[in-house]
């Protein structure tokens, strides 16, 4: 009995390390190395949660204490990418929608994947999740929170910053996405630009931070999963879950669009573009 437990103990972890090792090396398309990596966290976090499903369940001696319905998460990868030309020429970046072949190839090369992660623990009460950022990068972080550098887009000597940034960070019930640009540069040309959602100052006294889109939580509500909903329970939460999304889509200027191959959720607006699926 006891070579029987055992062996069971071994096989679920040594099923979910396998599947994910190939669904990340041959479905999200990372390197070994970065797939055996996720593989070994995914089959450390399969263990915690099952020792923590052993546990009896507290009874809450405060009945003050608002409850919350229990709920699993689905790790889940998303993939956002600027629409560089219709950005760069909009707000000057590039002289005139003719420069943008010569100057594309580095951009892309600059962000190849655009804001590409994968969401392996969420934030929770305060407390950082776990979020992987590759394949390039192959960095982790506690939040959604990214900014990189555009190296071939550069601003006028004596500007600073002197090269563009794009952003992606936490916002209000949203993600906000944008660049960050010199204040001198941008009060030069902000009247012959299109308006963004939001302008302030940056981190820095001379830099602008421009939102020129924002991503409502609702676009990733459908990897929170009611625990035990299940048949005619779990339709009306999908259904409700949809429903919300749409609008939330609809409030925040995003649509949906022709899906790319392996991506079961695309929406686009001006200037990002938006992928993601479980894994």
């Amino acid at each position: 009995m006891q070579m029987k437990r055992i062996a069971t103990r071994l096989i679920a972890p040594a099923l979910v390390g396998g599947v994910s090792f190939l669904m990340l090396a041959y479905v999200a398309i990372f390197s070994v190395r970065q797939s055996i990596v996720l593989a070994l966290i995914l089959i450390f976090l399969e263990r915690y949660i099952s020792k923590r499903a052993e546990k009896p369940a507290k009874h809450v001696e405060d009945h003050d204490r608002v409850s919350r319905p229990d709920y699993k998460f689905v790790p889940y990868h998303v993939r956002i990418d600027p629409r560089w030309e219709q950005l760069l020429c909009d707000f000057h970046l590039i002289g005139k929608a003719e420069e943008w072949d010569q100057v594309k190839e580095s951009v892309w090369a600059a962000q190849p994947y655009g804001f590409c992660c994968t969401v392996l623990q969420e934030e929770q009460d305060g407390e950082n999740g776990l979020i992987y950022r590759g394949p390039k990068l192959g960095e982790f972080a506690g939040i959604l929170e990214f900014c990189d550098v555009i190296t071939p887009i550069q601003f006028g000597e004596g500007e600073a910053p002197c090269k563009l940034r794009i952003f992606m960070k936490p916002g209000v019930d949203c993600y906000d996405l944008g660049i960050i640009v010199p204040e001198k540069w941008w009060n030069r040309v902000k009247t012959s630009c299109p308006s963004p959602i939001e302008e302030k100052s940056g981190e820095m006294w001379y830099e602008s931070e421009l939102t020129l889109a924002r991503i409502p939580h609702a676009e990733f509500a459908w990897y929170r999963q009611p625990q035990r909903a299940a048949g005619s329970e779990y339709d009306q939460w999908s259904q409700e879950i949809t429903s919300e999304r749409c609008a939330e889509r609809n409030r925040f200027g995003w649509k949906e669009c022709e899906l790319s191959e392996g991506w079961p959720q695309r929406i686009e607006q001006v200037y990002f573009e938006v992928q993601h699926k479980p894994i």
